[in-house]
């Protein structure tokens, strides 16, 4: 429908109980304006957005993740409770494109490098470390998978054998050596 293909994100979703599966895709058409005279900005440059993110100092922020078009920011956040006795732990992560649009945004997540020959194992473990149990049994985590410019949206996946799916379609044709992110948050 006149998408830039490197632009296009689809969120997949599958009812088990009615045995439908519905994939939406959005992406940016090629008839967007757009000042032609924007560069990418530096890696300095997209500390300073993603700072003004997570507002902290640029200091406590880390680039995790990085491909040809985007960048992954973490900043390790501890809060403490009665007087330090209680703390908590989280890892908010920022994606960040080259020309400095956040992307995604998430409270505490878990970012991996990986490729094609090891993102089903890579996926494995983030999967047996994040699975929360509650009332309908496990719940899978949030997957989001980042091949070049596209995020692919797995949160509407409840079972690892429909993400494995979703997984062998997307990265299908490419190359073994192709760097691949995934980012995974516990289902909320």
């Amino acid at each position: 429908m006149g998408a830039v293909p490197e632009t296009v994100e689809v969120q997949i979703e599958i009812d088990s109980k009615n045995k439908k599966v519905i994939a939406t895709a959005m992406g940016n058409s090629e008839l967007r304006t757009k000042d032609l005279r924007i560069m990418d900005l530096t890696s300095d440059e997209l500390l300073s957005i993603v700072a003004l993110s997570f507002k902290k100092d640029k200091n406590f922020i880390h680039l995790v993740a990085k491909n040809d078009f985007i960048n992954v920011f973490s900043c390790h956040d501890v809060k403490k409770y009665l007087l330090g006795m209680i703390k908590t732990e989280k890892n908010p992560v920022r994606v960040i494109d080259n020309e400095g649009t956040i992307k995604l945004q998430l409270n505490d997540a878990i970012v991996k490098e990986t490729n094609v020959q090891t993102i089903k194992q890579e996926i494995s473990n983030i999967i047996q470390q994040l699975t929360t149990f509650g009332d309908a049994g496990a719940l899978v985590p949030d997957i989001f998978i980042i091949n070049g410019a596209k995020i692919i949206d797995m949160t509407g996946l409840v079972q690892e054998s429909q993400v494995f799916a979703v997984v062998d379609i997307e990265v299908g044709n490419l190359l073994p050596s192709d760097k691949i992110i995934v980012i995974a948050t516990k289902k909320s």
